[in-house]
């Protein structure tokens, strides 16, 4: 039960790291914090960008140090002959699709049309609110700047509310604490693909997507929503159900 409880308190701490991200862009006044940020080529939103880029890379700092100092790694000569002696890289990933235990293949699937359909919105929720919400426009009049930057933070505010969903990465171990202890990583390791290929796909193609359509972010989100339909029905018909029994022996298991 290791790996199930270390992906549950990994989904809360991403979850909470994710409210605190969002926050930052929602709250507009870090030019306030570091006035040194202005300059003459950079305005207050401007400012206020960099302000909460420049608070993101000294947590990133902090965290990397904190890992490297109290972290330890086991050597792989103390591991268990069988495990340190498996396949590593790309090549076993690949191969452990064909080993994946029951309902794994299903949960790949679901897991990549949501992110298909999620993704979008993450990338350019913060621009839609601003462009077409609120009707700003980030090299307009000094009105449509400050209307434009006033629907950024409200779309930040916005995935700031959403993040608690982060926690629904819990039902998910419930699907991994499946994998055999020797298999565990590997299954991680699909499902994590499974999530960044869209992400990839999304970062690449949407742009050109909605540039087929005359600009601005509907076709996109159009798009997605479309997806997130299909991934909801896709869901319900072949994700394997699991009984009340299964699921109260995984929770209380997911406690040590």
């Amino acid at each position: 039960m290791a790996d199930l409880s270390g992906n549950i308190i990994y989904a809360f701490w991403m979850a909470f790291g994710n409210i605190l991200g969002y926050s930052s862009g929602a709250s507009g006044s870090w030019q306030k914090w570091f006035p040194f940020l202005l300059t003459n080529s950079c305005c207050e939103s401007c400012a206020n960008l960099k302000g909460a880029f420049l608070i993101a890379v000294v947590f990133l700092a902090i965290c990397m140090t904190v890992t490297l100092i109290v972290a330890k790694e086991v050597p792989l000569s103390d591991l268990d002959e069988e495990i340190s002696n498996q396949g590593t890289g790309l090549l076993a990933i690949f191969k452990a699709v064909k080993t994946l235990p029951k309902g794994m293949p299903s949960l790949l699937l679901v897991t990549s049309l949501t992110w298909l359909a999620w993704f979008p919105f993450i990338l350019y929720d913060t621009d839609w609110m601003g462009r077409e919400i609120y009707h700003g426009e980030p090299s307009g009049t000094k009105e449509e700047i400050d209307a434009f930057n006033k629907g950024v933070q409200q779309g930040a505010f916005g995935l700031l509310l959403n993040s608690p969903l982060d926690f629904l990465w819990l039902l998910v171990s419930f699907s991994e604490s499946t994998c055999s202890f020797e298999t565990a990583g590997l299954c991680t390791g699909v499902l994590n693909i499974s999530i960044v290929v869209p992400q990839v796909i999304i970062s690449l193609g949407a742009g050109p997507w909605d540039a087929l359509f005359g600009k601005g972010n509907i076709p996109a989100f159009t798009l997605a929503g479309v997806l997130a339909l299909i991934g909801g029905f896709v869901g319900l018909a072949i994700l394997p159900k699991m009984s009340g029994k299964t699921f109260r022996r995984g929770s209380f298991g997911s406690m040590h």
